[in-house]
């Protein structure tokens, strides 16, 4: 998986566009027909290299994600991701802008996110309260229920994980499609992909994949911001969520509509009562 690095911080004024003809001809950065302008790299995963890059005519800052040819699985990894974001339009996903190949990479170009990781971010909370905790889960499930309804083919995405959604203000953002599948072609030569942490138990051992292996994960993102809510809250959603991550695919949750309903219906329950507490004297 590709990390995503953070903000650009005042980098943005520092660079320019490189609009000279003899200054192109002697600038090494730039890349695939002088289009793009290299700037920094930003991660390194098993897949490839993401660069944060220029695109020149724009004057606009991309995340490009290079992957090499030398290797079997590699150029499947590409091909997917770009197949997969080309299909998709969310506010909740990156936007694709290109896909390039030369003699050694192939190269994705898509939107640059900019925020913390939800890893990052739940790191300099000490709590979070019932609203931020709802938010988040509603946004999730709602990325989620988007692929999972997609015609004609739903999109399995298979590994979920807190470094791979990231918080953008108030905006939750899901990266990385590399091991993401179009449902229709999932079956005995499906190729299982995942995390020991978060992705279901299906999935790790080799055995059918469905939608609802998504569900677990949503299921163990949401168990993994828990410790940062109050125990009350805690008590009452964690049976919600126990069924969201039963190690039964047909015992959870059908759709991430009705997991979201199941912890908003408890959290809402939850506000009431304390609404309705009477006041108590010190």
């Amino acid at each position: 998986d590709l990390v995503r690095s953070r903000g650009l911080g005042d980098v943005y004024k520092r660079q320019r566009c490189v609009s000279d003809p003899k200054e192109r001809m002697n600038n090494k950065n730039l890349i695939l027909s002088d289009r793009y302008e290299l700037i920094r790299p930003l991660g390194q995963g098993e897949c490839g290299s993401v660069f944060l890059v220029r695109q020149q005519s724009l004057e606009q800052y991309r995340a490009m994600k290079r992957f090499p040819k030398n290797t079997s699985a590699q150029p499947l990894f590409a091909i997917s991701e770009a197949q997969i974001l080309k299909s998709v339009q969310h506010p909740g996903i990156p936007t694709i802008y290109d896909f390039e190949e030369d003699e050694s990479f192939y190269y994705l170009v898509e939107e640059y996110i900019q925020g913390d990781s939800l890893e990052e971010f739940l790191l300099h909370q000490q709590s979070i309260s019932q609203n931020q905790f709802l938010y988040f889960c509603e946004q999730l499930c709602d990325i989620f229920a988007y692929l999972h309804t997609l015609r004609p083919s739903p999109i399995l995405y298979q590994d979920l994980k807190p470094e791979h959604i990231i918080v953008c203000g108030t905006q939750l953002k899901l990266i990385d499609f590399s091991v993401a599948s179009f449902a229709a072609i999932s079956g005995k030569d499906f190729n299982h992909f995942g995390n020991v942490d978060f992705s279901a138990p299906e999935l790790i051992s080799g055995k059918p994949v469905t939608l609802r292996s998504d569900i677990y994960s949503i299921g163990k993102i949401m168990e993994y911001m828990m410790p940062y809510l109050d125990a009350a809250t805690n008590r009452s959603i964690y049976p919600k969520i126990q069924k969201a991550i039963s190690a039964d695919p047909d015992l959870r949750y059908e759709s991430p509509q009705a997991l979201y309903s199941a912890l908003k219906e408890v959290i809402e329950t939850l506000s009431l009562i304390h609404i309705s507490e009477p006041t108590r004297p010190y």
